[in-house]
């Protein structure tokens, strides 16, 4: 229970500093994200023909619009913050000492801050949303949406979040024996803007990287949050992309985990 209490402090401490420069939250959570909806919007506008041509892959202009919209949304939402980088950072001066020090969890801890880094971005991206669905469906097909997508989206969301903190939190403890980790981090979203789905809808690829797509956790950043909200992804499918969402969560908590404890061993701080 005092665990507990440790981390909400930590949550609410992390809010307060998120919020600290509002102006710089408005900017990077409203603008930024904008104008990526603004650039894809505008590239299939071009592949559509400027109206010319009424769908492409038997998907129509209004569907792949509104899923464009809602995966530059998810991906910003679930994107790595600063909190999972500066992790290698405080491993390779010796900083990490400070947390060895305390009565919690380094994982937990960075969890925690990680959280109140996206809970001020949560709103913002979701009425971001909720205006890309209004705009995009009519009347009925919008309160079906807000019914039955909706609902299901959040908690993919929540996980592509928990998803994209793993895996940043644990290219981070690679600093434990490499001496930059930089790259990796660069690496890893290059890799998401392709088969994460922000791009293209991953429906859309070769049959080959497509089945490779839907093993992987990259999904569940953009395309399948987007694809429930767009209706490109079925609503029977939902229970078979949880338990491989969930399974991933606990492979990589697991990963992660073992890189901790491996890597703590190795770990050495001196001087003062």
């Amino acid at each position: 229970m005092r665990r507990l209490w440790v981390y909400s402090s930590v949550l609410r401490l992390g809010l307060s500093a998120a919020l600290m420069y509002r102006a710089n939250f408005l900017f990077t959570a409203g603008l930024t994200v904008l104008v990526g909806v603004a650039v894809q919007l505008f590239l299939w506008s071009a592949v559509y023909g400027w109206g010319r041509q009424q769908t492409f892959a038997s998907i129509p202009f209004a569907q792949m619009a509104l899923y464009i919209a809602c995966a530059t949304l998810s991906l910003g939402l679930t994107r790595s913050g600063r909190v999972e980088r500066m992790v290698a950072e405080e491993i390779r001066t010796g900083e990490l000492v400070r947390y060895l020090l305390k009565p919690v969890g380094h994982v937990p801890y960075m969890l925690s801050m990680a959280l109140a880094e996206r809970a001020v971005t949560f709103p913002v991206v979701l009425a971001l949303a909720l205006i890309a669905m209004w705009i995009a469906l009519p009347e009925l097909s919008f309160q079906l949406a807000i019914g039955q997508r909706l609902v299901w989206a959040v908690p993919f969301l929540l996980l592509g979040m928990t998803l994209n903190f793993l895996m940043g939190l644990g290219i981070s403890y690679a600093a434990f024996w490499l001496d930059e980790v930089w790259t990796l981090h660069v690496v890893k979203d290059i890799s998401l803007w392709f088969l994460s789905g922000q791009l293209v809808p991953l429906l859309l690829l070769p049959s080959g990287l497509r089945q490779l797509s839907e093993w992987l956790p990259f999904q569940y950043i953009a395309y399948v949050p987007a694809g429930i909200l767009s209706g490109l992804i079925p609503m029977e499918a939902v229970f078979v992309l949880l338990g491989r969402a969930l399974l991933w969560c606990v492979l990589l908590s697991s990963l992660v985990a073992m890189l901790w404890h491996v890597g703590l061993r190795r770990f050495g701080a001196y001087g003062g």
